[in-house]
């Protein structure tokens, strides 16, 4: 189910990532959620319609966030994100 605002997110992510990753992660979420949809769309038949959305927005927040002495940290703009 798509999240109305960071407070939405689990409390998990809400702790451990920086308001600015927060909210990449929500709009990224519910921009999948709405791309994937159940029963069609683009998403694998393995795959929920939910843990589509949520490694979407994982990969985005890995995109722009890099993980530096246990905390992220916002890329600069030469940095490559990590091969998946």
């Amino acid at each position: 189910m798509p999240y109305q605002t960071i407070q939405d997110l689990p409390e998990a992510l809400r702790t451990h990532l920086p308001v600015s990753a927060q909210e990449i992660f929500r709009r990224a979420y519910n921009g999948a959620w709405d791309s994937y949809v159940e029963g069609g769309g683009l998403r694998p038949a393995n795959r929920s319609r939910q843990d589509v959305a949520h490694k979407a927005a994982w990969l985005e927040v890995r995109r722009k966030f890099l993980s530096k002495d246990g905390h992220l940290a916002r890329r600069s703009s030469g940095q490559q994100s990590a091969p998946i």
